[in-house]
């Protein structure tokens, strides 16, 4: 400024009249030669004491005049130089805009639900609460509100749709979060989305399918608990510490070799099949008994097939769930031969109880059929290295049978009860019975009756290695038999002693085959053992066998013998008066 002059530059003021000074901050002067400076224009300012004029505030700031400038509060700006107020401050288009209760402007950072996608602009920004789509705009998801009581506050996810969960970590990651598959929301102010417990499908909602039907379950803090399951279901929501675990819950069955038990005290658990029972898969299925004909030990079945097979022959006789080979008996007709491993094997013929052929003397205790506290075994039996019993020898009477078709067959064994009067048995240890010859009275034992006393017999091994009896010789006016009538050959069933028929002797005994014809000039008229007798005096017989008196043939009338016993005609001569015919 300049001293002692009258007038000021322009720009200057007019002071004192003596000199002129500069306008100071947030002043100008607009008119040459003015006295007084003046306040800067609204959305103007001046920082400085100089003759400048006042410039308009800049982008970002509003006010002017003697208080200048103010920036725009922070993430804000203005759309121009010269801004007059706080309303003309605007938040940046990724942030939006909050007056406090006082009126103050902040821009809070955009929460992340209200971002729209890639071009990062903040739905909030404006009241419309929507982005840009290709059609158009899209609302964003969640219903927003403003806090402060003239509700033009800060923005809050108050709530979501369903199937969505508010997540709100910090005031900017606010968002409508949607549950995927395998989760489930019970409310948007339930979330988070919450892991689906194993006894349910979840589509990310709150509907959920039970897995097992019958189960129940009910809304807890947020959270769906198990309370109860279907009968024989145990509830499971443990980890494997044995802490609760909402994601393990579910009702469970027992699984394979397993069955649900309820013990003493009322507490459920699942405990292995006992012994003689099995269980294929995991279902509320009790385990199943071992079916008839076998048995299992051992607890924890998971098949059938680990039910064991009775031994060959044997069985459990009807009982079902049999829990060891004890449980097997040998079948109606079998014997048990060996006890460690069990085995069974047909009963013999002879030792099938004579009340019931099904039964088997030799599987009963003292070999009793009957109860009478007496063996009902017929002959000697014993048992042998291998466990099987053997018949060793019969009583006199019976004969022993251990073979088939010429082959030893242990259930073809038995003492065979010779027949009376039909047969006889000497050797009792093999038998057979012998058929009963005509020349003996049998009684089905060795004991026998000639019935020609005086008849020679002896005990005698036949062709095939049988002992029998056998005639050797016959008493005198009897021939010796054996042969058979149509072959010939001899047959121990024929022997007999016969007595010598008419026109046969045997004065001597010791014939066989038959009797000696009587001499001619003899005869024999019945069957004795009587011998020939000569034929009268006065007949003759020219051929041997003369069975009756009437065999002789008589001399010629007035003709007779000498003698009796005459072999032929010559032997006749005229008696008394007579000559004979061709005389002289």
């Amino acid at each position: 400024q300049k001293e002692n002059v009258t007038q000021c530059l322009f720009w200057g003021q007019k002071e004192n009249v003596t000199q002129c000074v500069a306008c100071g901050v947030g002043q100008e002067c607009v008119a040459g030669g003015c006295e007084t400076c003046t306040t800067c224009a609204a959305g103007k300012h001046k920082d400085f004491v100089g003759v400048d004029l006042c410039s308009p505030c800049p982008v970002g700031s509003y006010g002017g005049g003697s208080g200048g400038c103010t920036s725009c509060p922070a993430y804000s700006t203005t759309a121009g130089v010269g801004s007059t107020a706080l309303g003309d401050c605007v938040c940046y288009p990724e942030r939006y805009s909050s007056l406090s209760d006082a009126g103050e402007l902040s821009c809070p950072a955009c929460p992340r639900g209200a971002v729209c996608g890639d071009s990062q602009l903040c739905a909030l920004h404006d009241d419309s609460k929507e982005c840009a789509a290709a059609n158009g705009t899209l609302p964003i998801e969640g219903v927003w509100e403003r806090s402060g009581a003239a509700g033009q506050g800060n923005y809050q996810l108050v709530s979501c749709p369903e199937g969505e969960f508010i997540h709100s970590p910090s005031p900017d990651a606010q968002e409508c979060v949607a549950c995927s598959p395998g989760h489930y929301l019970l409310g948007p102010s339930k979330g988070p989305c919450r892991v689906c417990p194993l006894g349910l499908r979840c589509n990310g909602t709150r509907h959920t399918e039970k897995v097992t039907e019958g189960s129940e379950w009910v809304e807890e803090d947020g959270e769906l608990r198990l309370t109860s399951c279907p009968a024989r279901y145990l509830i499971r929501n443990t980890n494997a510490s044995g802490a609760f675990d909402a994601a393990k819950q579910k009702c469970e069955p027992c699984g394979k070799g397993e069955e649900y038990f309820v013990d003493a005290a009322g507490d459920a658990a699942c405990r292995e099949c006992l012994p003689g029972y099995w269980k294929s898969d995991a279902s509320p299925s009790l385990c199943e008994a071992c079916p008839v004909n076998t048995y299992r030990a051992a607890a924890g079945g998971v098949s059938c097939n680990d039910c064991a097979a009775c031994p060959t022959y044997s069985t459990t006789d009807g009982q079902v769930a049999s829990v060891s080979v004890g449980a097997c008996v040998c079948q109606p007709e079998f014997y048990r031969v060996t006890s460690d491993p069990p085995s069974c094997a047909p009963c013999p013929a002879g030792a099938r109880c004579p009340n019931n052929s099904r039964k088997c003397a030799l599987d009963l205790p003292g070999n009793d059929c009957d109860g009478d506290g007496e063996s009902d075994l017929v002959g000697d039996w014993e048992r042998t290295a291998n466990g099987t019993i053997e018949l060793q020898e019969c009583p006199d009477g019976f004969s022993a049978t251990r073979e088939t078709r010429g082959s030893f067959d242990p259930a073809v064994q038995e003492c065979v009860k010779c027949s009376s009067p039909h047969h006889y048995i000497l050797n009792t240890g093999e038998g057979p019975c012998m058929p009963c010859p005509p020349g003996l009275i049998c009684n089905g034992t060795r004991h026998v009756t000639r019935v020609v006393r005086d008849g020679d017999w002896s005990e005698s091994e036949g062709p095939d290695g049988t002992i029998m009896y056998t005639l050797n010789s016959c008493p005198p006016g009897h021939y010796l038999h054996n042969t058979d009538p149509f072959t010939g050959e001899f047959d121990s069933a024929q022997q007999e002693c016969r007595v010598c028929p008419p026109g046969g002797q045997c004065p001597l005994g010791n014939c066989t085959g038959s009797c000696p014809l009587c001499a001619a000039g003899t005869y024999k008229d019945s069957a004795t053992t009587a011998e020939c007798v000569e034929c009268p005096s006065g007949t003759y017989l020219d051929t041997p066998g003369g069975n009756s008196a009437f065999d002789c043939v008589s001399c010629p009338r007035g003709a007779t013998t000498l003698g009796s016993g005459e072999l032929d005609a010559s032997a006749c001569v005229c008696s008394g008066r007579f000559v004979p015919a061709s005389a002289p």
